[in-house]
């Protein structure tokens, strides 16, 4: 293992990975398959030698923890959530991985169809607005009340253009 996963690779003797759907400053999202799910899962990897705050590390765990509680039809649902030591390799690659497993949706982000020119009609832009609100209202209502600190459009996953998810 090292800290880019190629596509056939196979993590935790479960998950295989096919392609990388996004990076950030502080790690990797892939898409794999999970046999036991028999379907796509999403593998979102922070690799700790990136991280220059245990802050960080800390925010992710807590999204893991918060993540096994929720179920709402349009977040997607935790699976799983690890951490692999890696020993051999280049220094920059060695170290410790956290990966939380999360079911994969098949579909464009809010971000993408902007950059391919779509422009909502107000129609359209209003029915994001309150399905946004309703999985924002089922987060605020929780025992403890979830805030998602990170809402912009990589966040807002197109299912089909009516069918709106927070990632």
């Amino acid at each position: 293992i090292n800290s880019t996963m190629n596509p056939g690779q196979v993590i935790q003797n479960r998950y295989r990975i096919d392609r990388i759907l996004g990076r950030g400053s502080m790690g990797t999202t892939y898409k794999a398959f999970d046999p036991e799910k028999r379907g796509a899962v999403a593998l979102k990897l922070l690799h700790f030698s990136r991280v220059q705050e245990w802050k960080v590390l800390e925010m992710f765990e807590r999204e893991a923890r918060i993540l096994q509680q929720l179920e709402h039809p349009r977040i997607p649902s935790y699976i799983d959530y690890f951490s692999l030591s890696i020993e051999d390799g280049p220094e920059s690659e060695t170290g410790t991985q956290f990966i939380l497993v999360q079911e994969y949706i098949e579909g464009k982000t809010l971000q993408q169809l902007v950059e391919k020119g779509w422009r909502g009609t107000e129609t359209e832009i209003l029915d994001i607005f309150w399905q946004l609100v309703n999985i924002l209202a089922y987060l605020h209502t929780l025992q403890k009340a979830v805030v998602h600190r990170f809402i912009n459009p990589t966040h807002i996953l197109f299912l089909y253009l009516n069918e709106v998810f927070l990632v």
